[in-house]
């Protein structure tokens, strides 16, 4: 839980980095490491249901903004649901 809350936190850091580099692989290499850290957070840690649904789901959403800005800074575009 606080490895991907640390995670996201690192957003605008990258972002600043690989502009600073001319270096769009940085936000390639970041977005795959926080989906890692999201695939594991998710496989350990309930969410819906938990005593903490709420601000687990505020982790969820915070992620999911993280990863839907970086992909669409690379041209990706993110499907509604699969």
């Amino acid at each position: 839980e606080k490895s991907l809350i640390k995670k996201v936190m690192q957003y605008k850091s990258v972002l600043e980095e690989a502009v600073k580099e001319l270096a769009p692989s940085k936000i390639c290499t970041y977005l795959y490491e926080i989906a890692q850290e999201f695939s594991r957070f998710y496989e350990n840690v309930q969410v819906v249901g938990s005593d903490f649904e709420v601000e687990r789901g505020e982790i969820v959403l915070a992620y999911l903004k993280v990863l839907t800005h970086g992909l669409s800074l690379l041209g990706i575009e993110v499907p509604e649901k699969m």
